[in-house]
C-alpha cells in the first residue's frame, strides 16, 4: 500500500488561462486517484510552512506549468528545490488562451505527459 509520504509531491499551475487550468485538472485527477500528493502553489509562494516542508522533504516533487513563466518551477527555485519533473503546457503544443476552457484532448495531452514523468 502506498502512503501519503511515499506519492510524489505534485505542484500545479493553476492561474486564469486554459493551461494553467488544464495542469490544476490533471493534478487534482492524480491526486483523487492516489498516484500523487497534490500540494499548495500559491502556499508555497507565499511561505506557508506545510507546503515547503512537503517540497524540501526529499520526496520526487513534479511541476506542472501551464506556460513558460514557470510560476511553478520559480516558486521551487526560491527554495533550491529541483523538482524530480518539470512539465509545461505549453511546450506540448497547447496554445494559451484566456477566457477559454482547454479541450478534453488537450487535458490528456497533458495528463499522458505528467503520467510518464511520475517515477515508479
Amino acid at each position: 500500500m502506498t502512503t501519503t509520504s511515499d506519492k510524489p509531491v505534485l505542484f500545479s499551475c493553476s492561474g486564469c488561462s486554459n493551461v494553467a487550468q488544464a495542469a490544476n485538472s490533471v493534478a487534482v485527477s492524480l491526486n483523487l486517484e492516489g498516484k500523487v500528493e497534490m500540494s499548495c502553489t500559491a502556499g508555497l509562494a507565499v511561505g506557508v510552512k506545510a507546503h515547503v516542508r512537503k517540497a524540501t522533504s526529499g520526496r520526487p516533487v513534479i511541476a506542472v506549468d501551464g506556460c513558460e513563466i514557470a510560476c511553478v518551477r520559480a516558486s521551487l527555485d526560491k527554495l533550491s528545490v529541483s523538482p524530480h519533473a518539470h512539465v509545461v503546457a505549453t511546450d506540448l503544443g497547447i496554445r494559451k488562451r484566456t477566457g477559454e476552457l482547454c479541450p478534453d484532448e488537450d487535458i490528456r495531452t497533458l495528463r499522458d505527459d505528467v503520467e510518464k514523468v511520475l517515477p515508479g
